[in-house]
Order: structure tokens, then sequence, then C-alpha cells
């Protein structure tokens, strides 16, 4: 039996950039999520969850509200829901990567295409102050934010750290 080893192709030719389109597109089939919600259209954007599942009904569908809110900001269709509110982010320095707070936000995967990623990052919230318990209730405005202080929703071109610009963001 003969072993055939590939010499690894540049990273410019169509042939590795597809292969790497390829593998991306069969993790993300292979993906298990544990809830999915929405169709895939601009008014029902599909939002699939890679976290658990929160045990409080109103606190997960506030969510998928926010994240629905996220969608129509960005013309996205498709989200993929990769930590649910919480209020600490890991940033680099010279020392390493440390968790530091940061206002209550979503950590998200978004795309206009089920196939792949696009971007990739957070949408700030608000909390509603009459739900007992953490419910969010909109995405956060300038004024709603004290710990970060730019645009909502914070999203970078996937596997990138350049950021992505939106015409109707709100911040």
């Amino acid at each position: 039996m003969s072993t055939y080893y590939l010499s690894k192709p540049r990273s410019t030719s169509l042939l590795y950039l597809l292969s790497i389109f390829v593998r991306t597109l069969g993790i993300i089939a292979a993906m298990s999520f544990t809830r999915v919600t929405g169709s895939g259209t601009r008014d029902d954007p599909k939002i699939m969850w890679l976290c658990s599942v929160t045990r409080d009904i109103n606190r997960t569908e506030g969510c998928e509200n926010v994240s629905r809110q996220g969608c129509s900001i960005t013309g996205t269709t498709y989200l993929w829901m990769r930590h649910v509110d919480h209020d600490t982010t890991r940033t680099r320095s010279r020392s390493g990567r440390r968790m530091v707070r940061t206002d209550p936000h979503l950590t998200v995967y978004m795309s206009r295409a089920a196939g792949y990623y696009e971007y990739e990052g957070h949408l700030f919230i608000v909390y509603d102050r009459r739900q007992r318990g953490k419910v969010p209730k909109r995405l956060a405005e300038r004024r709603d934010q004290r710990l970060h202080l730019g645009s909502n929703p914070e999203l970078w071109n996937y596997g990138t750290r350049r950021r992505a610009r939106f015409p109707n963001m709100l911040a």
C-alpha cells in the first residue's frame, strides 16, 4: 500500500482556498446545535445556538429578539450564538491575553448565507428592568453603554481583526 503526501499549496492558490472553504463547510454542517429558530430570510433570520440554551425561556427569547435586531442592522440572515449574554471579554496586551469587564453583550457569528461565517463579534444589549432576572430587551445605544464606547454591533470580518462597518449602526 502506497502513501501519498501532497505538498502544502501556497496560500494564494485557488485549490488551497477551495479546500479551506470545503473544510469549513464540513465543520459547520457537522455542528450540533442546541436550538434553531427562524427560516433564514431577512424578515426571519435563522438563529443557531452553538452554546447551551438558558433555562429561562424569557432570557432565551430575549437573546433571540436582540439577535434579530442585529441581523436587521447588518443585513445578515444567519446568526450563530456563540455565548449568551455576559459582561467580560478577552483583550490582548504585551503580557498576553486577559479577561476584562465590559458592557453586557452576546457573542455571535453572522452571515448572509448558511455555509460560512462572514462576521464575528458582539451585540451589546440592554436588559428589561421590568422582567425578573436578566432578560435582554434591545440593542444598546451609545447612551446605554458604560464601558464599551464603540459601535454596536461590534463586528469583524471573520478570521481577521478588520472592523466591519454598516450604514445604520447604533453608534
